[in-house]
């Protein structure tokens, strides 16, 4: 693993499936596969001003950011989500920016993540 990934959270997900090394992949996995759509939702949201949806799509990602241990996508969801809970988009797109930068930083370290834990 890398700085992009924190260690305590992984371990955390890990103890929460019984340390069931395949599980772990596969909800790796599913989130590989599904944040590139959740960052584009996110994009389309903040691109039609629908604050409502921003905040849905930022909780998300923050929920699963945390949960996977990417290191810094929290706070930056957590921001974005915060704006649009008072309907200030301001600065959204540099924060979906951000985030959407911070999970391909991310992607490599989750996946050889997958790699080892389905080899486990």
């Amino acid at each position: 693993m890398n700085d992009s990934l924190d260690t305590t959270a992984v371990q955390a997900l890990r103890e929460s499936t019984g340390d069931d090394a395949a599980f772990v992949a596969e909800l790796v996995r599913a989130f590989l596969d599904d944040s590139p759509a959740q960052v584009a939702a996110l994009r389309t949201a903040i691109a039609s001003g629908n604050a409502g949806d921003v905040r849905r799509e930022a909780h998300t990602l923050k929920s699963n950011a945390a949960t996977f241990g990417i290191v810094r996508l929290p706070q930056l969801c957590r921001d974005l989500e915060n704006r649009a809970s008072t309907g200030n988009l301001e600065g959204a797109e540099e924060l979906a920016a951000s985030i959407s930068d911070g999970l391909a930083a991310a992607r490599p370290a989750l996946e050889a993540l997958t790699v080892l834990d389905a080899a486990s």
